[in-house]
């Protein structure tokens, strides 16, 4: 793994994060459900974690390479 890995995987869990707890958020104001924002930024955090992984295997799959992407 070399710096511009790491860089890509923490900026692709930041976005993660970030479109999840927003996601999660306007959710529970459409629907009117009682989820606090500790709650809301515990399924963001998850999502963070699943898109580290995501990013990690994709290094080590059979298509791997070095960078975080499937795509590529």
């Amino acid at each position: 793994m070399n710096s511009q890995f790491i860089i890509d995987v923490g900026e692709r869990a930041a976005s993660t994060f970030v479109q999840a707890f927003v996601g999660v958020l306007g959710s529970v104001q459409l629907a009117d459900l009682d989820v606090s924002i500790l709650e809301t930024a515990l399924v963001a955090g998850i999502s963070a974690a699943a898109s580290i992984l995501k990013s990690a295997a994709a290094s080590k799959g059979p298509l791997g390479s070095s960078s975080a992407s499937l795509a590529e």
